[in-house]
């Protein structure tokens, strides 16, 4: 995704770059691909929300996903995330 791992982000500034852009740009990628559609879309934490994302947007263009640490970020998952005994 944009500005991130070794992707030089050259666009737009940071408040540019939120999940219904980002969104946008995997759905440019299938299409420069000529991806119809794709078999199976993976995506671990971050990654998995983006692919929940991207399905909800353009079910069509999902065939499957594969989803691994996902966290939605509602109160429960905060809360175990972040309390003294939680998973952070």
């Amino acid at each position: 995704q944009r500005g991130c791992g070794k992707s030089k982000y050259t666009g737009e500034c940071w408040d540019a770059n939120d999940t219904p852009r980002l969104v946008h740009d995997l759905e440019l990628l299938r299409a420069h691909l000529n991806v119809t559609t794709w078999d199976c879309v993976q995506g671990g934490s971050w990654g998995s929300t983006l692919a929940l994302a991207y399905a909800q947007s353009h079910p069509s263009s999902v065939r499957s996903l594969v989803l691994r640490g996902v966290c939605l970020m509602r109160p429960l998952e905060i809360d175990w995330l972040f309390s003294p005994n939680g998973g952070a």
